[in-house]
């Protein structure tokens, strides 16, 4: 909590001075501070909190001295009254009332003697011998159940008990315990037991729910036997679903967005020319080259002489006087030639379509529709 502290410790704001709008402002918001309806001064006594308050009403009719709470005047004022009564009143010691009017339910923890006792008596299928009670003890009651040799079915159990073993086709427990949990008439109690064993609609009904929680509308349930979940559960209405379907989880994986009932992708597929990857393919064949490249050699002459080799009229070449052996020409004459080739290659592959699909098992897979 935060009580009031003058925030002006130098005094600025004082007769003759010029009051700064920041000074006076920081002053008004502590002022304002203290007065918040949850965070102001808790006149606990405290510097800066207040003086404690140790009267309170719209006449001061209710005084508090650090020891005792009561009215200003005696015998004046209600605690509670007709519409606003309080609800529990807690006393860890004597409660002097001049009186009580109305009816007094609950239990008390000790007791004195009753002004009359009261006499307790047994009727329908039991006697007992008769009892006083006055409260100021415990008392015994002899009860003896008359054997009129018949079955008994439980229908309402009111009393608290031990039941031995007993088969019962509905019961309505309103008190009592089941393995030490406290059972109330009109609040269900949770309870913890050693065996629980239901039949009938309580343990349809406890199947149900439970069904209900795990596998709600909307869920998706795997088996291997093919059974309709139905008939294993007893509730619901189900599907089958995905059939030769992976299942994919739903949003974006960096690649593809997906939302629930997307389907995609197929067990099979054939290859486009773009989705071929880039190769190359062998090629052998024959060919014919073309015509060009005809052309002529000189033979240089030795004009001083009229015989040679090649006999009479002809120059020799560079003669030395020997008629055998190798005559080399000039070496005019580089050309080339171009090769034109046609033809097809053999066919690779028979353009069927592959295998596509994942390693997978075969499995059952239904969806809770209802």
């Amino acid at each position: 909590m935060a009580g009031y502290t003058r925030t002006d410790t130098s005094n600025d704001i004082a007769d003759g001075k010029v009051v700064n709008a920041a000074t006076f402002d920081a002053e008004y918001d502590a002022i304002e501070a203290a007065f918040n309806n949850s965070t102001g001064h808790t006149h606990d006594g405290s510097s800066a909190e207040g003086a404690p308050i140790t009267v309170v009403g719209p006449a001061q009719e209710y005084v508090a001295d650090g020891s005792d709470f009561y009215p200003k005047t005696d015998n004046t004022y209600d605690l509670g009254k007709t519409g606003n009564e309080w609800k529990d009143l807690y006393v860890n010691g004597v409660a002097y009332l001049d009186s009580i009017e109305g009816p007094l339910t609950g239990n008390a923890d000790t007791a004195t003697a009753l002004e009359t006792a009261r006499d307790f008596s047994i009727s329908g299928g039991a006697t007992a011998s008769a009892v006083s009670f006055d409260g100021t003890g415990n008392i015994d009651l002899d009860i003896t159940v008359t054997d009129d040799g018949h079955n008994h079915t439980l229908s309402t159990i009111t009393d608290s008990g031990t039941i031995a073993a007993q088969d019962a086709d509905a019961v309505n427990i309103d008190g009592g315990a089941v393995d030490g949990t406290t059972l109330g008439a009109t609040t269900p109690s949770s309870a913890v037991v050693t065996t629980l064993n239901a039949t009938g609609a309580l343990g349809t009904d406890l199947k149900s729910t439970l069904i209900d929680l795990l596998y709600p509308v909307g869920s998706i349930y795997i088996e291997t036997t093919g059974t309709n979940p139905n008939t294993t559960f007893g509730t619901g209405t189900w599907a089958a679903h995905a059939a030769g379907r992976a299942l994919v989880g739903v949003g974006d994986n960096g690649e593809e967005t997906w939302t629930e009932g997307q389907e995609e992708g197929s067990e099979t597929h054939t290859l486009t020319t773009g989705e071929l990857p880039a190769h190359g393919h062998l090629f052998t064949g024959t060919g014919t080259t073309n015509t060009a490249g005809a052309h002529t050699h000189s033979i240089e002459r030795n004009a001083s002489g009229t015989t040679g080799a090649f006999g009479t009229g002809f120059a020799a070449f560079n003669y030395d006087g020997n008629n055998s052996g190798p005559i080399t020409t000039s070496s005019a004459g580089d050309h080339s030639h171009t090769v034109t080739v046609t033809g097809t290659t053999n066919n690779e592959g028979s353009g069927a379509a592959h295998n596509n699909l994942q390693p997978s098992i075969g499995v059952y897979v239904w969806k809770r529709t209802a």
